[in-house]
C-alpha cells in the first residue's frame, strides 16, 4: 500500500508541471464575456423581440447595444451597410449606391445638402440626417434604435477608457465607463474593417487593424461621418471621427434611449 500511495504522489509531481505550463500559454491579450456581460438592459425591439443594451453612464441618456446590427454575439461583424441603405449587398460601389444616379458620385438623389458638389450636380435636399426608413438599426431593430449621432460617439470616446484585446479571437476595442456608479459596465466592439468593392470585386479590408462604424449623418461632400477606431504600433488608439465615402461597407452599432 505504501508503495502504491508513493508511485500515485510521484505521478501528481510529475503531472503538475504540466499543467502550469498551460496555463502559461493562455492569450494575455484575451478577455472573457463576463468582461462584457455587466450593466445589461433588455430593451423591446421589433416584433417583441429584445435586444440587449448596456448602459454606461452617459449624459446623453443613450444605451448602447451589445452587438453590431445583423451579429449574435458582440464579437461578430454582423451586417455591412452602405450608408443610408438597410440591406447587404454583394458589392459595395457607387454603381451600386441607392443615393445616386447612374452611378455618379456628384449627382445624389437624396440627402443633399449643398446645391452643387464641385459645381456638378444642380440638386438639393438640406437633408443631412438618416431618416428612419433609411436607418438599418431602426428598421431591423425597432423605432427606439438608430444609428448614433456623431456627439454619441464623442462622449463614448471621451467617457470610456479603451483596452485593445480580442474576444473569442476577435481584435476589439473594450470601451469600458469611467463615470462614476458605472465604472464596470462595457461594450466590445471588433475591428471589422470595411467592405469595398469600388474596383470590380468584393474586399473585405483593413480587418483586426481598423473598427469603422458609421454615424447617422452626412458632410457636404459625397462622404458621411464615421467612428474610427485604429490600432498604432500594437498600442490602444482611437479616432472619435473621420468621413468615407457612402458606397463603402460599415457596419452599425445601434444606440437606444434609456426609458
Amino acid at each position: 500500500m505504501k508503495k502504491l500511495l508513493l508511485t500515485f504522489s510521484i505521478a501528481l509531481v510529475s503531472i503538475s508541471p504540466l499543467i502550469l505550463t498551460g496555463c502559461d500559454k493562455e492569450d494575455p491579450d484575451a478577455i472573457s464575456m463576463s468582461d462584457v456581460n455587466q450593466g445589461i438592459i433588455m430593451i423591446q425591439g421589433k416584433d417583441g423581440h429584445e435586444y440587449a443594451a448596456v448602459d454606461l453612464g452617459l449624459t446623453t441618456g443613450k444605451l448602447w447595444a451589445t452587438c453590431n446590427v445583423g451579429a449574435q454575439s458582440p464579437e461578430q461583424y454582423g451586417t455591412f451597410f452602405a450608408w443610408g441603405e438597410i440591406e447587404p449587398k454583394e458589392m459595395y460601389s457607387w454603381d451600386s449606391y441607392k443615393w445616386v444616379n447612374n452611378g455618379d458620385p456628384f449627382e445624389f438623389n437624396k440627402y443633399c445638402a449643398l446645391k452643387s458638389f464641385g459645381g456638378i450636380t444642380q440638386f438639393k435636399d438640406d437633408k443631412k440626417t438618416l431618416e428612419k426608413e433609411d436607418d438599418a438599426a431602426t428598421v431591423l431593430l425597432g423605432d427606439n434604435w438608430s444609428t448614433p449621432t456623431p456627439k454619441d460617439f464623442t462622449e463614448l470616446d471621451y467617457r470610456c477608457k479603451k483596452k485593445r484585446c480580442k474576444l473569442n479571437g476577435v481584435w476589439g476595442f473594450l470601451f469600458t465607463s469611467t463615470v462614476k456608479g458605472y465604472e464596470n459596465n462595457s461594450i466590445f466592439i471588433p475591428l471589422s474593417g470595411r467592405m469595398d468593392s469600388s474596383k470590380g470585386e468584393s474586399l473585405h479590408k483593413f480587418k483586426d487593424d481598423y473598427g469603422f462604424y458609421w454615424c447617422n449623418s452626412v458632410n457636404d461632400t459625397p462622404t458621411s461621418f464615421v467612428f474610427w477606431m485604429e490600432t498604432t504600433n500594437g498600442e490602444n488608439s482611437a479616432s472619435s471621427k473621420t468621413s468615407l465615402e457612402r458606397y463603402i461597407g460599415l457596419n452599425i452599432r445601434a444606440v437606444t434611449k434609456a426609458k
